[in-house]
């Protein structure tokens, strides 16, 4: 089984100011896109990794299959700074 990174896609946070009462948590949030050579194994689980820089983050990952049969698995990361 092979992923390949395909594509980063960085968020910014968009908060409207006049109905927060608290500060909003500043947070480090990028979508990753995988190109996946064949299905991995069904799966709901959600990882808790570690990186040397982002720290520890929570990881999920679904699949998204294209019209033309290519599988895809996307993760989106919302890290607490």
């Amino acid at each position: 089984m092979n992923l390949t990174l395909v594509s980063v896609k960085a968020f910014e946070s968009k908060t409207d100011t006049k109905i927060m009462t608290t500060k909003a948590r500043s947070t480090d949030a990028f979508a990753l896109s995988f190109n996946a050579s064949r299905l991995m194994p069904a799966f709901t689980t959600i990882y808790a990794l570690n990186h040397p820089v982002l720290g520890k983050f929570d990881l999920f990952m679904t699949l998204r299959k294209c019209d033309d049969g290519a599988l895809f698995y996307d993760a989106v990361v919302n890290h607490a700074l």
